[in-house]
């Protein structure tokens, strides 16, 4: 599977700790999508971020999906 660059990377809006908005970039790879994002030191899988997904850009960024506000359940990191 090769994806192009504006397939790849894609800003999503999430909710983060405490209700707050947070940004982050998703990586899309063969195996999985995964979060970056300056919270923590750690790159994981959206589904174990703890943050709200409620839409994400599609392809070029001019068209963007809903996520049905989709909860991840939090995971621990080593800087916590």
């Amino acid at each position: 599977m090769t994806l192009q660059v504006a397939d790849a990377l894609l800003a999503p809006v999430c909710i983060g700790e405490e209700s707050a908005p947070i940004a982050v970039m998703i990586v899309r790879t063969g195996r999985s999508n995964f979060i970056l994002d300056n919270k923590r030191n750690a790159v994981l899988p959206w589904r174990r971020t703890g943050y709200i997904y409620l839409q994400r850009e599609v392809g070029t960024g001019l068209t963007w999906v809903s996520l049905g506000r989709v909860f991840t359940p939090p995971v621990a990191t080593a800087d916590r």
